[in-house]
């Protein structure tokens, strides 16, 4: 049986599939926030990237979250890439209701905040295993 191989060139967006990948990457890994969210330490001078501008490409600019199911074909694939992220927007939403406009550290510092990590790491592995 031949196996369907899907590329990024297969979803209508791929530029913001890339910026998904990137807003879970960033979310995965909660040193990484530490260290750049908190303290201000980027892998370049040029990057700067925080919390909200993650939480801002997830809900707002690529509308992955809350619903994943709305950007099937256009930024996402079908299969793993739906559940995922639909476990980790969940959460994210009710982290956001309950936390508001603290601060990054009041984020991280959360109970909650690394089974969002968590979540972001899945979802983040089910893009991964298509190649991206």
């Amino acid at each position: 049986m031949e196996q369907l191989v899907l590329t990024m060139s297969d979803v209508r967006f791929p530029a913001m599939r890339r910026e998904v990948v990137r807003a879970l990457a960033s979310l995965a890994d909660i040193d990484y926030q530490r260290r750049a969210w908190v303290g201000g330490e980027f892998s370049e001078p040029t990057v700067y990237e925080d919390l909200t501008m993650n939480i801002n490409v997830l809900f707002d600019d690529t509308q992955v979250l809350p619903d994943p199911t709305q950007r099937l074909g256009t930024v996402l694939f079908a299969g793993d890439e739906v559940p995922a992220p639909a476990a980790l927007g969940a959460l994210l939403d009710e982290v956001l209701d309950r936390l508001g406009t603290a601060g990054a550290d009041v984020y991280i510092d959360d109970h909650e905040w690394p089974e969002v990590a968590r979540r972001a790491s899945m979802a983040l592995a089910a893009m991964v295993r298509r190649g991206d």
